[in-house]
C-alpha cells in the first residue's frame, strides 16, 4: 500500500503502507524520504521531527490546488521559473509569501 497523501504518509507508514506518492517531495526530498525511511525502520521519533518539520509547508502546498503550491516552492528554490501557462494559475500573493517563507525554514533543517 502506498500513501497519497503526504501529511498522511507518516501514520500510514507506521501502519504498514511501503511509500508515498508525494508532492511535497518534489520540494524537499531529503526531509521527507528520511521520515519515510526512518518510519519503516522503527525510528518513529526521528519519523516525527521530520513529519513535522513538513506539515505546514505540506498544508500550504495545497491551499490553493495542485499544482500551484509545488511550482511556486520550485520556483523559491530556482529549480524553474515562475511562470504558468493555462489551465494552471498561480498562488496567491500571500501564499507565495507563505511559502517562500516555509521554503527557508525547510532550507535549514536540511543543512
Amino acid at each position: 500500500m502506498l500513501s497519497g497523501d503526504d501529511n498522511l504518509t507518516l501514520p500510514l507508514v507506521a501502519s504498514g503502507a511501503h511509500g508515498v506518492i508525494s508532492v511535497s517531495g518534489q520540494g524537499f526530498p531529503k526531509t521527507f524520504s528520511q521520515m519515510v525511511r526512518d518510519a519503516r525502520a522503527g525510528r518513529m521519533e526521528a519519523a516525527r521531527v521530520g513529519h513535522y518539520a513538513m506539515l505546514r509547508f505540506t498544508q500550504q502546498l495545497f491551499a490553493e490546488g495542485n499544482p500551484g503550491g509545488i511550482k511556486s516552492t520550485l520556483a523559491h528554490l530556482g529549480i524553474i521559473h515562475p511562470a504558468l501557462r493555462l489551465p494552471l494559475w498561480p498562488v496567491s500573493p500571500q501564499l507565495d509569501a507563505a511559502l517562500a517563507q516555509s521554503v527557508r525554514e525547510l532550507q535549514q533543517h536540511e543543512l
